[in-house]
């Protein structure tokens, strides 16, 4: 789910949570469930899926895109994501493409080093095939490090803050009017230290969140909304769809 944030958050439950001043409508997206590593998923369905995706009045599908078939020119499936990405831009959607890494990662972790010349190696790829209307290009630090860990060494915030400048750099330099993106779900010093360096990217357009429980919620609103700037949007850019926690 994708979700536009105004800078303060609706009341919700017993959360702290400051009423905005005014309400309007807000727009909203959703991600497709498709992967080009680790799951292969038949173009029909997929269109399916974003058939009864776009009934629900989404503005903007998400793709989290995975480098493994550009890696191993795997065409039949780059070419699944170009008839997907088609359909997307026919039905009058917004694009949203956000950084997945490599599924073979996951399976053999690798250096930093190595990791970041391909993000943005890859980052390059996908903004010159598909210029999406938003790049988000880190979804989460903790991400790739612990939930699916791929990198196998210990990271910093200067670290990922140092490569989302340069990716940043990348896509406004091949499409200025790609809105750039980060993301972070709001639990640790690696999350917290990042958003707060990534203000500071120029070419950042977005400051994302992903939320799915009261409590991040409550972080978001006391400790993350706080860091950014007047300059940034901010937005959810992942919710849970049914069994968060309370």
């Amino acid at each position: 789910m994708v979700l536009l944030l105004t800078t303060t958050l609706l009341t919700c439950g017993c959360i702290d949570i400051e009423k905005p001043s005014e309400f309007y409508q807000m727009p909203f997206g959703a991600q497709i469930t498709f992967s080009s590593g680790d799951m292969f998923i038949d173009i029909d369905e997929l269109k399916e899926q974003l058939q009864v995706i776009e009934e629900t009045g989404a503005d903007v599908i998400r793709i989290d895109i995975d480098y493994e078939a550009w890696m191993t020119n795997d065409v039949d499936n780059i070419n699944r994501h170009n008839e997907l990405i088609d359909q997307i831009r026919n039905d009058g959607k917004k694009l949203m493409l956000a950084d997945r890494g490599a599924a073979s990662f996951t399976q053999n972790k690798v250096t930093w080093e190595y990791f970041k010349q391909q993000h943005l190696k890859h980052t390059r790829i996908f903004m010159e095939t598909y210029k999406p209307d938003y790049y988000v290009v880190v979804k989460e630090p903790t991400w790739y490090m612990d939930i699916d860990p791929m990198i196998s060494t210990n990271t910093t915030p200067m670290m990922w803050y140092e490569l989302a400048l340069e990716a940043c750099d990348i896509v406004k330099g091949i499409n200025p009017e790609t809105k750039t993106a980060v993301a972070v779900y709001p639990s640790g010093r690696l999350a917290e230290g990042f958003f707060e360096l990534a203000a500071d990217i120029s070419n950042l357009d977005i400051m994302g969140v992903d939320c799915y429980d009261t409590n991040d919620l409550q972080i978001t609103t006391d400790d993350l909304i706080p860091l950014v700037p007047d300059d940034k949007e901010i937005w959810m850019l992942e919710s849970w769809n049914g069994g968060g926690g309370s």
